[in-house]
């Protein structure tokens, strides 16, 4: 790949960030899926992410579990019989 190719990629990567950045400080929603406890709704450029409450509430008790010091594995074990079904870098780990 030539200098200016390179370069040509380079300017839209940031023109794509930067237009991405602008996005989501008007509040528009500009991931491909929403994150765990949360829908998509709406479209384009009226877009935004909803709370989905079964979801949010497993979030709930992952951050007030971990605030009481119930150890990531009973967490992570607990999660998922809530019906948490991430994983990988995303989940919560076992330490």
């Amino acid at each position: 790949m030539g200098r200016s190719t390179h370069q040509s990629v380079n300017l839209q990567i940031m023109l794509l960030l930067r237009s991405k950045e602008h996005q989501a400080k008007e509040g528009h929603f500009v991931n491909r899926n929403a994150p765990f406890g949360y829908r998509k709704f709406g479209e384009n450029k009226d877009r935004t992410i909803i709370v989905e409450k079964r979801e949010a509430d497993i979030i709930r008790f992952i951050y007030d579990s971990y605030l009481s010091d119930v150890p990531l594995n009973v967490i992570k074990q607990q999660a998922y019989e809530l019906g948490f079904d991430r994983n990988g870098n995303t989940a919560v780990e076992e330490y």
